[in-house]
């Protein structure tokens, strides 16, 4: 089992000076990665922002936003700020997607509350063509640079289609901790897209720190009080 940890980018009021100081104490206090949550109707700091931050104030931890909000975000703008947070990780990052419940995390014009699941079904394939080195607006240019990987993807919900998106197109699934016989029909839905399920990953549990001051320690608590959210996440 792998043990991650949050970084407390959403907790109100954050001091984000405390970001890269927090990411480097995770890893040296051994943990296997870092996880964001992402709100923009929230005094907190962005799961982009937080993910880079940490990225540049580490060498080897993983990186995964647990969750972000896909669908308030364009998909070829969120696809470049990915990939550059990867590129800057040297390949760390996990993206982890949900669609959103709150419509005021919605400001962006043109994306909406609406339609959310259309959109998140639709741009997945947008990612990975900005991430393949296709032409981006309408242009000549790619968006990335030659060499951007994919990066790896994994989707939340509770819904039977989040586990139809999951099969398509993600590597994984990032939630509340649930058995693998709670997600019915997984297996023949990665078959009908020609895909082989991997082996049921193992709960791992992320904390969130309630308290902006507070710091990783060894032993997988923190110094302050925290809030445990167990996750099912791929493992490697």
């Amino acid at each position: 089992m792998k043990i991650g940890i949050g970084i407390p980018n959403q907790v109100r009021d954050v001091r984000p000076q405390v970001i890269p100081a927090w990411a480097a104490q995770a890893e040296a206090a051994g943990f296997s990665s870092l996880g964001t949550v992402g709100r923009i109707a929230y005094p907190g700091v962005m799961d982009t922002v937080a993910l880079a931050a940490a990225a540049g104030a580490t060498k080897s931890i993983g990186l995964m936003s647990g969750v972000m909000l896909a669908t308030v975000w364009p998909a070829p703008l969120l696809a470049k700020e990915l990939a550059a947070i990867d590129g800057v990780s040297g390949g760390r990052l996990t993206a982890g997607f949900g669609i959103g419940l709150r419509p005021d995390d919605f400001v962006v014009d043109g994306l909406g509350p609406k339609g959310l699941g259309a959109r998140i079904d639709r741009d997945p394939e947008t990612y990975r063509s900005v991430w393949a080195g296709q032409p981006v607006g309408g242009g000549d240019n790619p968006g990335v640079p030659a060499g951007t990987r994919e990066v790896p993807m994994v989707f939340g919900g509770i819904a039977p289609t989040s586990f139809k998106r999951m099969a398509k197109w993600g590597q994984g699934y990032v939630g509340t901790s649930a058995r693998h016989s709670s997600w019915p029909g997984t297996s023949s839905r990665h078959a009908r897209h020609g895909r082989t399920p991997a082996a049921p990953a193992s709960p791992t549990w992320w904390r969130s720190p309630t308290s902006p001051s507070a710091t990783p320690t060894r032993a997988g608590r923190t110094s302050a009080t925290t809030t445990p959210a167990r996750v099912s996440s791929p493992t490697s």
